[in-house]
Formats: C-alpha cells, sequence, structure tokens
C-alpha cells in the first residue's frame, strides 16, 4: 500500500495570466480584468535566491547572471535581456545558496514576457532534463526555505 505524505508546508502558488476577460462594473461601462487560471503541479518558491545563467541552445551568446524570480521542481523563472522564442531550448546552470556545486540542466521556454514597460523579459521555463538528485536538492531547497518563512510569520 502506498502512503500519500502532506506537506506541512504552506503552499506560495503565483498565479497564471492566460488572457483577458470582460465584465460590466458598477457604472455600467464594459471593463477588460486580467482573467486568472492556475495549472501548477509542484510548489513553487517565490522569491527565490537561486542564481541562474544560461544559454540558448544554437545560439552562441548567454545571457548574464541572474537571480531566479521563482523555482519549482519543474521549472524555473528569471528575467532575461532580450526577447527568447516559445520553445526555444535552454542550457542552465543554478546555483543553490549554501551549495558547492552549481547544478546543470536543460529547460524549454514555455512563456517570456514583458511585465513593465521597458523591463526585462522574463522567461518560464519547464526543466526537460535534470538530473533526479538535482530535482532533489531543489525540492529540499523550496521546503526549506518555506519552513524559514514561517517560522517568520
Amino acid at each position: 500500500m502506498r502512503r500519500q505524505m502532506a506537506l506541512p508546508l504552506p503552499v506560495q502558488v503565483l498565479p497564471k495570466l492566460w488572457g483577458t476577460g470582460r465584465r460590466t462594473s458598477s457604472e455600467g461601462l464594459t471593463v477588460s480584468q486580467p482573467t486568472m487560471q492556475e495549472h501548477r503541479r509542484f510548489v513553487r518558491l517565490a522569491p527565490s535566491s537561486i542564481e541562474v545563467s544560461y544559454t540558448v541552445i544554437g545560439r552562441e551568446a548567454g545571457g548574464a547572471l541572474q537571480v531566479a524570480k521563482d523555482i519549482s521542481e519543474g521549472g524555473v523563472r528569471f528575467p532575461v535581456s532580450e526577447q527568447v522564442p516559445k520553445g526555444a531550448r535552454l542550457d542552465l546552470e543554478l546555483q543553490l545558496p549554501g551549495e558547492p556545486v552549481s547544478i546543470q540542466a536543460q529547460a524549454e521556454v514555455v512563456w517570456c514576457a514583458r511585465f513593465q514597460d521597458n523591463g526585462p523579459y522574463e522567461v518560464g521555463c519547464r526543466f526537460t532534463q535534470i538530473d533526479p538528485l538535482d530535482r532533489g536538492k531543489i525540492i529540499r531547497h523550496i521546503h526549506e526555505a518555506l519552513k524559514q518563512q514561517k517560522a517568520f510569520t
């Protein structure tokens, strides 16, 4: 019999913008508003202190070292210097705080967007190749960080 393990940790979920809905305001005006729909399968840590460097596979140039906006065992979101097409494959190097060896992974860009005028682009990536032990390090890091957050609240 397989036991299910419940996580006693708070799950921090970030909304995913899927489009715009229309509604009528109390004044009778039609107003566009973002509609949120969440499809995440993994616990996500935001903000993150994990450093990320990347290279778009097939291009020689890579991006500068960035701090991930959020991370889960399934993927990572971080700022990039230029727009990266959906479906692009990335070589990633992730540096977890306190870990002497960085994590090497490959990921696919699921989305790329600019959330502020003249601000940096951000990409949301899904890990496509990552060592199971490295995935375990990410999970452990997320759970430890969430425990610490809970201790301060």
